[in-house]
């Protein structure tokens, strides 16, 4: 079984910026740089046979470049266990209707999104532990952040391989931006 999701890839700027912030906390796996990307469907494990008409499928999708700026920290998860932290975005709409074609396209082949609502962000690490109060000055610190925009001018379809140091992506196919 092959492990999928389609994210766009983040510049080396912006990469740079977001790992300058990562640190000081104890508990948390931080995302190595090969793994900043954001996120726009995870499809899950399927057979090589499904991968392909997924990757066949995807080429359909037609959209136009758009701007995304990466702006301001949050978490998922309850305050007192919070489980993941994470940078958000300026303007997610351009971000929610990329995604929301995908899924589209993706229900053709009877893959149906996950239950939980899209809400498109970049992972910077997943928490351990309680940081407490140390998580909370991290958060009021990193509230501003807010990096130079940049082109989202294609989308990836990627493989992801779990291990104990973390997850391993590899492109299977990229998708450019075009005319509509």
């Amino acid at each position: 079984m092959i492990r999928l999701f389609t994210a766009i890839r983040i510049p080396q700027a912006q990469k740079e910026c977001l790992l300058a912030t990562m640190g000081g906390l104890p508990q948390v796996r931080w995302q190595r740089e090969d793994q900043l990307h954001l996120t726009l469907r995870f499809i899950g494990e399927v057979d090589e046979e499904k991968t392909e008409e997924i990757r066949l499928i995807l080429s359909t999708i037609q959209f136009l470049p758009f701007s995304v700026r990466i702006k301001g920290v949050d978490i998922f998860g309850p305050a007192r266990k919070p489980r993941m932290l994470w940078a958000g975005l300026e303007n997610p709409a351009p971000v929610k209707a990329l995604q929301e074609k995908i899924t589209n396209t993706l229900r053709r082949l009877e893959l149906e999104p996950e239950d939980r609502k899209y809400k498109p962000h970049v992972t910077l690490a997943r928490i351990k532990g309680n940081n407490g109060d140390k998580l909370a000055q991290f958060l009021d610190h990193n509230r501003g952040l807010a990096l130079d925009p940049f082109a989202a001018n294609e989308f990836v379809l990627f493989k992801s391989h779990l291990s104990h140091t973390g997850a391993q992506y590899q492109v299977i196919e990229t998708y450019p931006a075009g005319m509509v």
